[in-house]
């Protein structure tokens, strides 16, 4: 029987986990700090859409780039590096801010810029998980992940708004640099157990860097989840519109119920990923993934028909409890059925494409949410709907019985050898 406690005996998944979280938080102060800047520096809301978009499509096109290097380099290492790259950025915007030299199109290029090395981290991240984590722990370690997402989103904002708010853009940046760069050192530490350190290269590792993205299209089971991801956050993206428009407008409540509905729906989530964690999802990740979609769109369309912030709170426990079951279960059916050799280039791709649905379905949101929001926000249910169809439809059941039987063997192995053996079994 295998418990949290014992993926958190684990010093390397430790100080994983405790970087990733630190980064994740920096991530979310570093959007809300850019989007407060052209709000407030430059007056409009169309320049911070285009700030927004500017932080993300760049990384999103190099994606595939990084993911080569994660998997030929020291995947640790190259995780480090995102992190020092983006507070040495970071420390830049601050000084320039601080002399008033941060116009609008030199923000654009730096946020464009600042997204270049983001997949280093968000593939690298996810990768190291199952190089870590023996198999039975998996769902274990994927919650954990997941929860520190959560916390981010919890953390991140509401100390990025407050710093601003008191002491301007110059001490945000300059909070934010320090932050990705405490980030970086818990993986100093990792040093020798990072099992990516040894890394052979094979001849599918020698392959092109656009390689992985024919890796993760031939993959039925990965082209599928990335699929049925995209679509969901994007139908997150347009309810991120549709919320504070239908709280201010149609149940006629404050700003700190928009705060109180995304607080509550977070605490939702982390009780859900620390529950789910617990189950075995093995040949089971489609009916999960399914399951946990459809659930997401019962609580956006619940939000949707409110007529009060108490069903509207009903509403976002409803999504927060679906994410357990959306986020570990999508985690595990990748890290089961990719070859370790594709593992960098199929995070790095598959996480950047999931997050271009967030500023995506922002502009969708914010197209249709008219008066009252009410609009936006079943656009969103009937997104959430669609993708969970979508994944029923396009992620394979079953992983062949063969690659089974070879992974179960590799994966009880530790570190190194595992990684090996998953190789030689193909």
């Amino acid at each position: 029987m295998t418990s949290y406690r014992d993926v958190l005996r684990q010093t390397a998944v430790v100080r994983l986990l405790v970087s990733a979280g630190l980064a994740r938080t920096a991530s979310q102060m570093q959007s809300l700090a850019f989007l407060l800047l052209a709000i407030t520096s430059y007056h409009s809301p169309a320049k911070a859409g285009v700030i927004a978009m500017l932080s993300i499509l760049p990384g999103l096109l190099l994606s595939p780039l990084a993911g080569n290097a994660l998997d030929r380099l020291r995947t640790s290492a190259c995780v480090i590096a995102d992190y020092w790259f983006s507070a040495a950025l970071l420390a830049v915007m601050a000084v320039l801010a601080a002399r008033q030299a941060l116009s609008f199109p030199l923000l654009g290029i730096l946020a464009a810029v600042s997204s270049l090395t983001t997949p280093l981290s968000q593939g690298g991240t996810r990768a190291l998980v199952p190089a870590l984590v023996p198999r039975p722990l998996w769902n274990r370690a994927n919650a954990l992940d997941s929860i520190s997402v959560e916390l981010s989103y919890v953390a991140g904002p509401p100390v990025a708004g407050v710093c601003f708010a008191v002491f301007g853009s110059t001490a945000t940046l300059a909070a934010t640099a320090a932050a990705f760069g405490l980030a970086a050192l818990p993986l100093l530490r990792l040093g020798n157990q990072d099992p990516t350190a040894e890394k052979t290269k094979t001849a599918e590792e020698r392959g092109t860097t656009w390689s992985g993205v024919r890796y993760v299209l031939g993959n039925p089971a990965l082209r599928g989840s990335a699929l049925s991801m995209l679509i969901s956050r994007i139908g997150f993206g347009a309810l991120t519109v549709a919320l504070p428009v239908l709280t201010l407008r149609h149940l006629q409540a404050g700003t700190s119920a928009v705060g109180l509905l995304w607080a509550t729906a977070a605490v939702a989530a982390t009780a859900s990923h620390v529950v789910f964690g617990r189950v075995n999802t093995h040949q089971t990740e489609r009916r999960w993934i399914c399951l946990g979609m459809a659930w997401a769109g019962a609580g956006m369309l619940v939000v949707a028909l409110s007529g009060s912030l108490a069903q509207a709170l009903a509403g976002m426990i409803l999504l927060g409890s679906s994410q357990g079951p959306i986020d570990i279960t999508t985690l595990s059916l990748a890290q089961r059925r990719t070859d370790p050799a594709w593992m960098g280039r199929s995070f790095s791709i598959t996480q950047t494409l999931a997050s271009v649905g967030l500023p995506l379905g922002a502009l969708l949101g914010g197209g249709v949410a008219g008066t009252k929001g009410m609009v936006s926000a079943a656009t969103a249910s009937g997104l959430m709907l669609g993708a969970a169809l979508l994944a029923l439809l396009v992620i394979p059941a079953r992983q062949d019985q063969a690659a089974q039987d070879q992974a179960a063997h590799a994966d009880a192995l530790p570190g190194e050898e595992r990684i090996s053996a998953r190789r030689e079994s193909d």
